[in-house]
């Protein structure tokens, strides 16, 4: 029997047949029963069998005739545990002299066996003996000892280029010959044990080793083993502002890592320090006082050597920039414009632009260049596009350019305006030009006649016969529409005076009461009317005195000039206290002005005796509005500031007598 692949293998003795039967037992224990898996016509009786190392199996027997002459089957190249369908080979060991009644075998190593047989005395004298013999002619070298099993080393799997790697051969089962391939190698090839290879460029590349002997070969393949190192290569882009100001702290500059990088080495210009970073791929730099453009220069270094350098240019600003020196674009958008475009010539040191524009507008794309564009909304009117040059130092002033949709309203009319009599001819009406007008639209009044002009900043006019009053009004105008109108009212005869001043309430025989009127534009003189009375001064002026008798009425004026006169302006007065008195002036008197004022009141106070003066202020229904007391009846005292426009009704009390004014707040 014989141990092979977890199994026992028994081989059967057969008398009769002189043939050998194979069975198998399972390595366990256990009671079992025996498999029978293949025969094999042997033509001996086999009482022995062993296998070696590599698994040759070997059965030896004899013959019960004559000598006993021995024979022995050598068994390999067996597959799926059939150990006679592989290769048989039978040896007539008597040839060796080997004879008897042989029991048993066994192998030295690989290649030799011994053979043992009992003592034989029948028929023959064989003695017991052991023996030997040598399989190693009849058998594949992959039978007598291993193939190899390929290993090697380096002295270095990480050079640089241009350097030479030694590799040293350390497969085991003794290879007899050796087959190297070194891609990227030189050489490429090699057939020697411990070869030397050269590696000119930079990579990753794999070895591969076939080691050889008469058993066979076997095949070593290491991926990306030999790590040839060049120079790195030359950082492609800085990352970081090429344009800063002097006093400029903690600006960043990088470069994207290089593979195979350890270090990275910076130069920055004049005036320029590196505060943190030398030696990786993202400094820190203070631009000082002094700080003058140049280059920002990197290159990377490993211990193959260092790359090429890549710089770039940075400019340093020390002053703002100049004003822009104008600004380009439509200076007449309409308003609901789109796409209007404005710009300003490049400016020296600027890295940017701010713009300004009105509020009815809105900055469709440029903010930050030197060209914009706007959209101008329904809302838009007039305004101004600014725009301001800037650094890192600051902003230049600011460059304007006025833009107006429609036109802005004309300003003054220039012309006579009044006493423009019925019948003048060629009379002249101008407006100064409007910014961005391109016409001039002009309406007269009726009873006139445009001689020419019209469309232009400059009319000419006759008045016809009936012509009393009017307005002439002018627009501007141009593609986005018109302005508002400009008008000046023109008047042959005066217009009627304004309100008429002065006391509306007197006493009977009161005297010296003034009225007063605006003076009219255009206006010569003045025709007053006074009731039952006589006005003592002021006809033809705005202010007349006026002593009255002793019943009211209306006190009247109108303006006049050389083409005629204005309607009249009235004022009723009514007798509101009893009899002004002669000798009640005389013992006191009261004078309040100005009436009517804006501001306040004045009163001043006559009188021969001492007694305190009373004022009580009322409104039209009677309620009391302001209260003076106590005061001196030879004084002056102011009141009424706080009252609001109107007509008020002042009683001044003096002992036991009363006066009433009525006062206009205006």
């Amino acid at each position: 029997m014989i141990f092979l692949n977890d199994s026992i293998h028994l081989f059967s003795k057969n008398w009769v047949d002189f043939q050998t039967k194979h069975y198998v037992l399972p390595n366990s224990p256990g009671t079992h029963v025996a498999q029978l898996r293949e025969t094999l016509n042997t033509g001996f009786l086999v009482t022995g069998a062993t296998v070696q190392q590599y698994g040759v199996i070997s059965l030896i027997g004899y013959l019960r005739t004559g000598t006993k002459p021995v024979s022995l089957y050598m068994l390999y190249d067996y597959k799926n545990n059939l150990l006679f369908n592989g290769n048989k080979r039978k040896f007539d060991l008597s040839s060796q002299n080997v004879y008897g009644q042989v029991e048993g075998v066994e192998f030295l190593n690989s290649s030799r066996a011994f053979v043992s047989n009992e003592l034989y005395t029948t028929g023959a004298n064989v003695p017991a003996k052991l023996r030997t013999f040598n399989l190693a002619p009849y058998l594949p070298g992959a039978y007598l000892f291993p193939k190899p099993t390929a290993n090697f080393s380096v002295n270095n799997a990480s050079i640089c280029e241009n350097e030479t790697v030694t590799f040293a051969d350390q497969s085991i089962n003794s290879p007899t010959s050796w087959q190297w391939s070194f891609p990227g190698g030189s050489p490429s090839t090699s057939t020697l044990q411990n070869p030397q290879v050269q590696y000119p460029s930079a990579g990753v590349y794999n070895v591969s080793l076939v080691a050889s002997n008469a058993a066979g070969n076997d095949t070593l393949v290491i991926t990306n083993f030999i790590a040839v190192n060049g120079s790195p290569v030359a950082p492609t882009t800085i990352t970081g502002s090429n344009i800063t100001c002097v006093n400029t702290q903690n600006s960043l500059y990088s470069v994207d890592s290089i593979v195979d990088a350890i270090s990275y080495t910076w130069i920055v210009p004049a005036g320029a320090i590196i505060s943190s970073g030398q030696g990786t791929n993202m400094i820190t730099v203070e631009f000082s006082s002094g700080a003058v453009g140049g280059d920002i220069c990197v290159y990377a270094s490993n211990n193959c050597g260092s790359s090429p350098d890549h710089c770039m240019a940075i400019t340093v600003f020390n002053s703002i920039p100049a004003k822009p020196l104008s600004i380009t674009g439509n200076t007449l958008p309409c308003a609901g414009g789109t796409g209007m475009v404005y710009s300003c010539p490049v400016v020296a040191n600027a890295t940017s632009y701010q713009w300004a524009v009105p509020s009815t507008t809105t900055i469709l794309s440029g903010q930050g260049t030197n060209t914009i564009t706007v959209d101008f909304l329904s809302t838009f009117r007039s305004g101004s596009v600014k725009v301001a040059a800037v650094n890192c130092v600051g902003n230049s002033l600011f460059k304007t350019l006025s833009v107006r949709g429609k036109p802005s309203t004309p300003a003054l009319i220039s012309g006579l305006s009044e006493e423009v009599c019925a019948g003048t001819f060629n009379v002249t009406y101008s407006i100064a030009p409007v910014v961005g007008a391109t016409s001039y639209n002009w309406t007269i009044p009726a009873n006139t006649t445009l001689v020419g002009g019209q469309g232009t900043t400059f009319i000419t006019l006759n008045f016809d016969a009936l012509f009393k009053t009017g307005a002439i009004k002018v627009s501007a105008s141009n593609a986005c529409g018109s302005s508002g109108l400009k008008s000046l009212t023109i008047r042959s005869t005066p217009k009627m005076p304004d309100l008429i001043s002065g006391s509306a309430s007197v006493c009977a025989n009161q005297v010296g009461v003034g009225y007063s009127i605006p003076a009219v534009l255009g206006a010569s003189s003045y025709t007053w009317k006074a009731p039952t009375g006589s006005i003592i001064t002021g006809q033809t002026t705005p202010s007349i005195l006026v002593d009255y008798g002793t019943v009211g009425g209306n006190v009247k004026v109108k303006a006049n000039n050389s083409c005629g006169s204005s309607a009249f302006r009235t004022l009723t007065v009514s007798m509101f206290c009893r009899e002004f008195l002669a000798q009640q002036k005389s013992e006191w008197d009261v004078t309040i002005y100005p009436n009517p004022s804006s501001t306040y009141f004045a009163m001043d106070v006559n009188s021969a005796v001492n007694s305190d003066v009373v004022i009580i202020v009322s409104d039209v229904i009677g309620r009391e509005v302001e209260r003076i007391e106590k005061l001196n009846s030879m004084g002056h005292v102011e009141f009424g500031s706080d009252l609001l426009m109107g007509v008020y009704l002042v009683e001044i009390k003096y002992g036991a007598e009363r006066k009433s004014l009525k006062l206009i707040k205006q």
